[in-house]
């Protein structure tokens, strides 16, 4: 069997990464009582196969169903709900198009959430909430961060290293559309995976995609999303 090296970064390391917006003052902590939670996750999962040369690449992505969004809207809810001081609302909104304008290209913003933060701050209004939390993908290439993902770097015919990959922003932004926390990895962050019955990774991509080792991964990846979302909190003054 091919050496496998996994590697795992665990809640302390997300500590790590970059929150580049201001906190909350106390005063404007005081006066948000209700806080929307608002998921922007996609239903599948990307893998990644990155071998020696760009001809030894493979991609594909398999369907995982709304696991990652129950994950994010969950541990978000039970973070914000443990201290007692806020009640707290799940916003049902159209994922796809909406995360699609959190990413946008087009217009280059300090925070991703400005990209979105007129129509957060009208359904923060149309919710009756004071502020909203975001939580959706986050891409930055030159730092390995590449959304949901399940990562394999591959040697010269095996499989020298696998991670699955929870890449996520999380926003929050009050009903005054002032912005108090943008989280975002500031490297991509891998958690080790090991295939179920001891089975070693492939080399070919297609070869690992089974049912079973395909449940593990999402299993990791919501585990991690878990993680982080309520450590974007914890970064919070909230």
């Amino acid at each position: 069997m091919p050496f496998i090296r996994v590697f795992t970064i665990f809640l302390v390391a997300l500590v790590l990464s970059a929150c580049a917006a201001p906190k909350l003052t106390a005063e404007q902590a005081g006066s948000i009582k209700k806080i929307g939670i608002v998921s922007l996750l996609p239903q599948e999962v990307k893998y990644r196969k990155i071998g020696i040369t760009v001809f030894n690449n493979e991609f594909k992505s398999l369907p995982a169903g709304n696991v990652f969004n129950v994950a994010a809207r969950t541990s978000a809810e039970q973070f914000l709900r443990q201290s007692g001081k806020y009640e707290v609302k799940q916003i049902e909104v159209d994922v796809a198009p909406m995360a699609s304008r959190l990413n946008g290209r087009s217009m280059v913003m300090s925070q991703n959430i400005e990209r979105i933060d007129v129509e957060v701050v009208e359904l923060a209004k149309a919710n009756g909430v004071d502020a909203v939390i975001v939580v959706g993908e986050n891409f930055d290439a030159e730092r390995g961060v590449f959304g949901l993902a399940m990562g394999l770097r591959a040697g010269l015919g095996d499989i020298r290293s696998a991670g699955a990959m929870a890449g996520l922003q999380v926003a929050g932004i009050t009903a005054r559309k002032e912005i108090f926390l943008g989280w975002y990895p500031s490297v991509g962050i891998g958690r080790g995976v090991s295939r179920p019955e001891s089975k070693p990774w492939a080399y070919k991509l297609e070869d690992n995609l089974d049912e079973a080792t395909h449940a593990e991964v999402v299993r990791v990846l919501r585990a991690a999303i878990e993680n982080e979302v309520a450590a974007a909190l914890a970064a919070a003054n909230l």
